[in-house]
C-alpha cells in the first residue's frame, strides 16, 4: 500500500488589532454627528419663557427663522443662520418646501420677548400663507 503525506493543516489568523481604532473613529463619528444635528442656532436671542417649554430635537425638515432688532433698533430676520428681508422669507420657504418634496415643512421661530405682538404676527401670517407650521420657540422659566 502507498503511504501519502496529509498536507499539514495550516492555521487559519484572523487579526483584530485594528478593529478597537475603527469602533472608536466610528462612536467618534456618530457622535459628532448627533451633536451636529441637534446644534441651536448661533444668534442669541432672548425668547420668552413657558412653564411647559422642552428640548426638543430638531427634524430635518425644519427651518429656524430667527426676529429680533439689531443695535440700530430695526427688525432683523434670519433663516438658517443666514440674513434676510421680510419680503424674502415667504419665497424662501416656498422653495425650500418644493426642492425637499415634503408636506410638512416647519419653521421654529424664535422671537425675542422684547417684540411686540404684531411683529409675531406679521411672521406667521407670512409663513401660514406660505402653508407652513410655525412652532414658537421659548425656554423654560
Amino acid at each position: 500500500m502507498i503511504k501519502l503525506r496529509r498536507k499539514e493543516k495550516e492555521e487559519v489568523h484572523v487579526y483584530t488589532e485594528a478593529l478597537n481604532d475603527i469602533m472608536f473613529f466610528l462612536m467618534l463619528f456618530f457622535i459628532f454627528a448627533a451633536v451636529m444635528s441637534t446644534r441651536d442656532s448661533s444668534i442669541p436671542v432672548n425668547t420668552p419663557s413657558s412653564k411647559k417649554a422642552s428640548d426638543s430635537v430638531h427634524p430635518q425638515n425644519q427651518q429656524v427663522l430667527v426676529v429680533k432688532k439689531d443695535e440700530a433698533g430695526n427688525m432683523v430676520y434670519f433663516i438658517q443662520d443666514q440674513p434676510i428681508s421680510l419680503e424674502q422669507i415667504a419665497g424662501y420657504l416656498e422653495k425650500q418646501k418644493a426642492e425637499k418634496g415634503e408636506k410638512e415643512t416647519m419653521v421654529l421661530l424664535k422671537i425675542d420677548k422684547d417684540l411686540t405682538i404684531q411683529d409675531l404676527v406679521d411672521v406667521m401670517n407670512i409663513t401660514s400663507q406660505a402653508g407652513i407650521k410655525t412652532v414658537l420657540s421659548t425656554k423654560k422659566q
